[in-house]
């Protein structure tokens, strides 16, 4: 595995699950016996992935110390990164995590639980920025609520939620070279917040900043906003072996 490091962002309220769930962060949420976060951390564990980066805002204390846990059962380097500005949209929260990464990076959403082979996949990335896409839509994705991507060229030209005219789903996964980040930082700098990534990605856009789609290998994710999604993934997603540092790292199923 190449790309050694990741950043997860879990900043944002998460209000959809927190009234269901009484009131608990959206990365504390469980599926089966295990959060969200754990979920997640697992997957870049059998990744390869060996630095972590938490951009954390609501409910720093409990995400942050439950992260700290698993890292330490996992024997991932773990580094909390707290957007202060967490609430003026999830743009802020990655322009956040560049500022803590130092390094080329993948960037994951926390809500978004993938396959390792759709992690994998970003491994092989050779230019500064990619987007990993669905074109074949995923069935347990809800189509209403999700970022559609338009795609000209083998170039991503637009991001956005109400884009009729699309041909494939963001699913939640990137990859930045440290130079892109740079670049993201500085024309950051622009944007009043709030903006979304989204916002931020389509900005960049228009100044010539290039993001190349990559397909997913694996038709099996899920974005889970709501209490139907969370209902989904606890059907579909199986429970979790938390494995040690020392086991294999192989993974083929969501």
């Amino acid at each position: 595995m190449k790309r050694s490091t990741a950043i997860i962002l879990a900043a944002g309220l998460g209000t959809r699950l927190q009234s269901s769930d009484y009131g608990i962060p959206k990365p504390l949420v469980k599926i089966h016996k295990h959060s969200i976060l754990e979920h997640v951390f697992v997957k870049f564990f059998k990744t390869g992935i060996e630095r972590i980066i938490l951009v954390t805002g609501y409910e720093r204390t409990r995400v942050g110390l439950h992260a700290r846990k698993i890292a330490r059962q996992l024997g991932l380097d773990l580094v909390l990164s707290y957007n202060p500005r967490y609430h003026q949209g999830n743009g802020t929260s990655l322009l956040q995590g560049f500022r803590t990464a130092r390094t080329s990076a993948i960037v994951s959403m926390v809500d978004h639980l993938h396959p390792v082979e759709n992690y994998l996949v970003l491994s092989r990335s050779k230019a500064s920025s990619y987007a990993v896409v669905d074109y074949s839509i995923s069935p347990y994705i809800n189509l209403a609520d999700a970022t559609k991507v338009r795609i000209h060229r083998n170039r991503i030209i637009r991001f956005g939620k109400q884009l009729t005219d699309y041909n494939a789903i963001d699913s939640g996964l990137f990859f930045f070279t440290k130079t892109a980040q740079e670049v993201l930082l500085s024309l950051g700098r622009r944007l009043s917040p709030p903006f979304t990534i989204s916002e931020l990605l389509n900005y960049a856009i228009q100044h010539e900043f290039s993001i190349l789609p990559v397909s997913l290998p694996m038709n099996q994710w899920i974005d889970i906003d709501d209490t139907i999604d969370l209902q989904i993934a606890r059907r579909l997603i199986k429970p979790l072996i938390l494995p040690s540092p020392y086991s294999s790292r192989e993974e083929t199923t969501l």
